[in-house]
C-alpha cells in the first residue's frame, strides 16, 4: 500500500504537466514585423544579452523599445548603445512593470507587440521567426522561458519553476481545473487586441500582471495560447542566492493564491511526499521521487543528474522562501520590487 501511495505521489507532477506545449519550428520564409517592448528598471547588467540576441535574429523586421522605468544605473546608456528606442517612464503609482509596458506601446509602430523581460533572450537566429510563426492571426501567445542556470545555487530555483508551470494547470490532464493566468516574462499580442482590453491598465494594481491580463483577454473572447519556451526563449533570472530569495519572495505566495485549490493541493502533496520519502529512508522511494523531480525539472530549467539525489534541498529551499513570501503578502501586506515597496 505504501509503495502504491509513493507511486501515486511521484506521478502527480507528470499528470499536471502531461500535455506540455512548446514553441514549434515554422521554417517560414515570410518576413514578419514586430515591436519588442522591454520594461527595464536597473537592468544594465541584463540588457546586453537580450539585445545581442535580438540583433542576431533573421527573417524578421524588428523595432526594439526599452521603457526605462526610472533606472539609477546605466540602463539607458546600454539601450542606446544597441540602437534601441528609449522612452522614459515618469513617476507613477501602478504596481510592477505594467506602466512601463503601457508607455512603451505608445511609441510602437508595428501591428504585433512582443513584451519581453530584460532577463530573457533568444537562443538562436531563427527563434523569433519561429516564435512569431506560432502566434495566431489574432489573440495572445504567452510563453514561460526555459530557465538557464550558472551554478548549483541557481539550480535551487527548480521547484519555483515547476510550481509556476504546474500550478497554472494549463498543460495538465485535468483541464477543467485550469487557472486563469498568463506567463509574465514573454507575451505576444496584436495591437488591436491589446487596446481592446485596455492594455496593461487592467493590471495597474496587480503585483503579478498575468492574472489581470488573462481575465481581460478571456472576457473579450480573444484566443489565448500558452507554451513553454525551451530551445527558443530562455532566461537567467538570478545570479545569487540573495537575489533568488528576494525575487521569488515577491510572488510565490501570491501566485499560489491564484492557483486552483485542488491543483495547489496536489502540488503540495507531491512536495510534502518528497520529505516523507527522505524520512522513510527507503531507496526505492528516494529513487522514485528523484527521477520524477529530474524529469520534470528538465522541462523548465537547466539542471544536473545530481538533482536525483539533491532534490530534498530544492524542496526545503522552496518551503523556506514560501514561508517568507506568505509572511510578506499575508501578514505584512507588502512586497518589495526593484527597490519599491508595493502595498497589497
Amino acid at each position: 500500500m505504501k509503495r502504491l501511495l509513493f507511486l501515486i505521489f511521484c506521478s502527480l507532477p507528470l499528470i499536471l504537466l502531461g500535455r506540455a506545449r512548446y514553441i514549434q519550428s515554422t521554417h517560414s520564409g515570410v518576413r514578419r514585423q514586430v515591436s519588442i517592448i522591454i520594461p527595464a528598471r536597473n537592468e544594465a547588467h541584463r540588457l546586453p544579452r537580450l539585445l545581442k540576441s535580438i540583433r542576431r535574429q533573421q527573417q524578421v523586421e524588428v523595432e526594439v523599445i526599452v521603457a526605462d522605468d526610472q533606472s539609477t544605473d546605466n540602463t539607458r546608456a546600454i539601450a542606446q548603445e544597441y540602437g534601441t528606442d528609449v522612452v522614459d517612464v515618469e513617476p507613477h503609482t501602478w504596481s510592477g512593470k505594467s506602466y512601463a509596458c503601457y508607455v512603451g506601446v505608445q511609441i510602437a509602430h508595428h501591428e504585433r507587440l512582443l513584451f519581453m523581460d530584460a532577463d530573457t533572450f533568444f537562443t538562436h537566429p531563427y527563434a523569433l521567426r519561429d516564435f512569431l510563426g506560432n502566434g495566431q492571426s489574432q489573440g495572445v501567445l504567452s510563453v514561460q522561458p526555459y530557465h538557464e542556470t550558472g551554478g548549483a545555487l541557481e539550480r535551487l530555483a527548480s521547484v519555483f519553476n515547476i510550481v509556476t508551470v504546474v500550478g497554472m494547470n494549463i498543460f495538465s490532464l485535468l483541464p477543467h481545473m485550469q487557472t486563469s493566468c498568463l506567463f509574465g516574462p514573454v507575451m505576444l499580442t496584436h495591437r488591436e487586441d491589446y487596446w481592446r482590453i485596455g492594455g496593461h491598465r487592467v493590471a495597474k494594481d496587480a503585483v503579478m500582471e498575468g492574472e489581470a491580463l488573462y481575465r481581460a483577454y478571456a472576457r473579450a473572447g480573444i484566443p489565448i495560447d500558452l507554451r513553454l519556451g525551451k530551445g527558443y526563449v530562455h532566461f537567467r533570472m538570478y545570479h545569487s542566492l540573495s537575489e533568488m530569495v528576494r525575487g521569488f519572495r515577491k510572488h510565490i505566495a501570491v501566485g499560489s493564491g491564484q492557483t486552483h485549490p485542488w491543483v495547489m493541493t496536489l502540488v503540495m502533496l507531491w512536495l510534502s511526499g518528497s520529505i516523507i520519502a527522505v524520512a522513510s529512508r527507503r531507496l526505492s522511494a528516494l529513487l522514485c521521487y528523484g527521477l520524477s523531480f529530474f524529469a520534470l525539472s528538465q522541462r523548465v530549467i537547466s539542471t544536473r543528474l545530481s538533482s536525483i539525489v539533491t532534490f530534498p534541498l530544492h524542496v526545503l529551499f522552496f518551503f523556506y522562501v514560501y514561508g517568507l513570501s506568505w509572511y510578506s503578502t499575508k501578514l505584512r501586506k507588502q512586497v518589495e520590487w526593484k527597490g519599491r515597496h508595493i502595498e497589497l
